[in-house]
């Protein structure tokens, strides 16, 4: 993965300003597919209720971009079920959660939450962008026993 430095040789100063989408193609996406390229499924942590994007979400997923199945173990749960099943099984989280961040991103394109917003509104605050695009091009491979 390039360094910010080269990325704004290349790109331009703050790409995540001007394009973030580029941005995060090259911070996330990229550096993902070369992650999962020698494996045959990925294990995300996603939830429908994050965002109307991930409404659909299921359990397995084919993912068309990366060539792997997609598992998503938690697609189903709220969140007060993630952070009671956290708290009893003693896991050790982010403490940025603690500060506000209950999605947790790029420094120049998370911000906290204030109590009310939605848990993703921190994510490029002020722009209709919703996803970095690493949880794209997926195909449905099952429907039942979700």
């Amino acid at each position: 993965m390039i360094t910010v430095a080269q990325q704004a040789i290349q790109e331009g100063p703050n790409l995540w300003e001007s394009n973030p989408d580029r941005c995060c193609h090259i911070r996330k996406v990229e550096p993902l597919e070369r992650a999962l390229a020698p494996y045959d499924a990925w294990i995300t942590g996603i939830r429908r209720e994050q965002a109307l994007t991930r409404a659909d979400a299921k359990r397995v997923e084919w993912s068309e971009r990366y060539g792997v199945w997609k598992i998503q173990p938690v697609v189903d749960w709220d969140a007060k079920r993630v952070q009671a099943y956290i708290h009893v099984n003693e896991i050790p989280y982010n403490p940025l959660h603690d500060a506000g961040y209950p999605s947790i991103g790029c420094i120049p394109c998370t911000r906290p939450v204030v109590e009310g917003e939605d848990e993703r509104a921190g994510r490029w605050a002020g722009s209709d962008k919703l996803e970095c695009g690493i949880h794209g091009n997926t195909r449905l491979v099952k429907e039942s026993n979700d």
